[in-house]
């Protein structure tokens, strides 16, 4: 990828698409954001459009326009297009943008589109060069450059006061974005603030349930219906206004996979699991606020786990 800012040379069709998949927190707006203002290869030829701001424009021509008015703004001709927020379903605005501007662009074999999937495997676009080309996964820091990225934030003066790095990494899970927030706010707060980034995807009036199937469910390493099943009698038996969500296990499970906080486990064919950040923030924020629940939940994971051994 770095080397197409250093080339004239027209790019092949495949070439001309990269995208960056990950869970949310793992880096890629900030690394889209990074090559619009800061890469001097790619940063004189790049427009950042952050899908998101579709939904600002009523009507899908007004939405196009503005686009088209970045655009201009960049009179470069051998456009970085970089797309954040690419959803997994077309709808009218971006419809527009895929057969004006997306087109047009890949048309310029020297032009090159980066975007940042919403959703692991699935992209909006029907053209067939928009749906191929390159594919980055970014996942969690490992351990070490865990470390490394601590100690660049404590020279940077961006840890928050008494924060030592060792504290910090038995909290983390490596996720770039949990990194920053306990190394910049106290470690509840950072736990909270990391599931407001993931519930900022999800409609208010789905939140709510959301909120109750991820307590129900924190503790378990696999959502198997069973397990399920037993954990949401646990919880609502401790928390009965909470019965107005029931669901059968089945549903917990589309659920959470319908808003990716729920993903199948690597290796495990048929098996899901809960987005390994997602579940750390939810079971510390639990075992802070309600140990009484937290224990009960406890002893249920644990039997469940017995029983499967």
């Amino acid at each position: 990828m770095w080397r197409v800012g250093l080339h004239r040379r027209p790019l092949a069709p495949g070439d001309q698409v990269l995208s960056l998949a990950g869970e949310r927190g793992a880096g890629k707006t900030w690394l889209l954001q990074y090559l619009a203002q800061h890469d001097r290869h790619l940063s004189p030829r790049a427009t950042y459009l952050d899908l998101e701001e579709r939904f600002e424009y009523d009507e899908p021509e007004r939405y196009l326009q503005a686009v088209r008015r970045r655009l201009e703004e960049n009179g470069n001709p051998r456009r970085v297009l970089l797309l954040d927020a690419v959803p997994p379903q077309l709808d009218e605005h971006l419809r527009g943008v895929e057969d004006e501007v997306l087109r047009v662009c890949l048309a310029q074999h020297s032009s090159l589109v980066i975007m940042a999937l919403d959703h692991p495997s699935q992209v909006c676009w029907r053209s067939p060069s928009l749906r191929g080309g390159g594919y980055h996964q970014m996942g969690t820091f490992p351990p070490p450059l865990t470390q490394r990225h601590f100690q660049r934030m404590q020279q940077s003066g961006l840890l928050r006061p008494g924060c030592e790095v060792g504290e910090l990494l038995k909290d983390t899970t490596g996720l770039p974005l949990l990194n920053y927030l306990l190394a910049t706010h106290p470690r509840i707060e950072a736990f909270e603030l990391l599931l407001e980034h993931w519930f900022s995807r999800i409609p208010l009036d789905e939140r709510e349930r959301v909120r109750h199937y991820l307590v129900a469910v924190c503790l378990l390493e696999v959502l198997e219906h069973g397990s399920i099943k037993k954990m949401l009698e646990v919880y609502y038996h401790y928390m009965p206004d909470a019965a107005g969500y029931p669901a059968h296990a089945s549903g917990v499970r589309n659920v959470l996979q319908k808003y990716w906080l729920a993903q199948p486990m690597p290796g495990s064919p048929g098996r899901i699991t809960l987005v390994s950040s997602v579940r750390h923030a939810v079971e510390e924020l639990l075992r802070t606020r309600d140990q009484s629940l937290h224990l009960l939940l406890l002893e249920m994971a644990k039997v469940l786990c017995g029983s499967r051994s």
